[in-house]
């Protein structure tokens, strides 16, 4: 037979773990649209080499970002099952 104050504290990790996702992915969106700004004003720069320096350093946060909203992602869906 289950003890219940275990389960319940089980069930309020379980809820603090998805907020914490959540808040995850909310924090990586709004940084994801921040780096496509930036993205986007690059895009109006010329082509030196210090533009494309960094051009390129952006380009390697922004994968780098959408590989840890993946896997934030990935673990909330796991999370929710």
């Amino acid at each position: 037979m289950p003890n219940k104050p275990v389960l319940s504290a089980a069930e309020g990790v379980s809820k603090r773990i998805q907020t914490l996702l959540l808040e995850g992915i909310d924090q990586l969106c709004t940084t994801r649209c921040a780096i496509d700004l930036v993205w986007d004003a690059m895009d109006s720069m010329g082509s030196d080499r210090q533009a494309n320096a960094i051009h390129y350093g952006v380009s390697q946060i922004r994968k780098e970002l959408i590989t840890a909203l993946e896997t934030i992602e990935a673990a909330h869906r796991l999370h929710s099952r």
